[in-house]
């Protein structure tokens, strides 16, 4: 039957834990002084709270009833002020495929369904946040067009002192 991209639901739970443990495992390995073990009641929570949002939306990417890949998107609303304008972004939380199948279509598949949603739902921008040591992650995005459109650097508390401003 090939392929498929579906919205999400409390129905797909396990699926959606399978997949975000995934992502998120490679996050704590390269970065756990950020990232926390990866803890699937907590993760559970948040999607039931989240799946019932109407600004969340999830999409399941899958094959033979077996999810492939994911997405989390969550619309965001931004009221303009004195320097910046109303915005309506589809911000990405979280995309991944799983591995073994990663390469063939799937995430490109996730972000053509993402980029057809928020035309319908008139946003004026996807975004997303990917981490400096996600090479693959940042090529894939700057393959499909995303640009940098800010960058946040870190200095952390035990850089020494030297490493600092003069």
């Amino acid at each position: 039957m090939g392929m498929q991209i579906r919205y999400g639901g409390l129905g797909d739970l396990p699926q959606i834990l399978e997949l975000t443990e995934e992502l998120h495992q490679l996050h704590h390995q390269n970065r756990p002084d950020l990232y926390k073990p990866f803890d699937r009641e907590a993760t559970a929570r948040y999607f039931q709270m989240s799946a019932e949002d109407p600004d969340h939306i999830y999409l399941l990417a899958e094959e033979d009833g077996q999810a492939l890949g994911y997405a989390h998107i969550i619309i965001r609303e931004r009221k303009g002020s004195m320097v910046m304008t109303d915005r309506c972004t589809f911000l990405i939380e979280e995309i991944g495929v799983r591995e073994g199948y990663r390469r063939r279509g799937i995430g490109r598949a996730l972000l053509t369904e993402v980029q057809c949603l928020a035309g319908i739902k008139g946003a004026d921008a996807i975004e997303l946040c990917v981490w400096a040591f996600n090479e693959d992650a940042a090529a894939f995005y700057r393959k499909a067009g995303f640009r940098v459109q800010r960058s946040i650097l870190e200095l952390t508390a035990d850089t020494p002192q030297e490493a600092k401003i003069e």
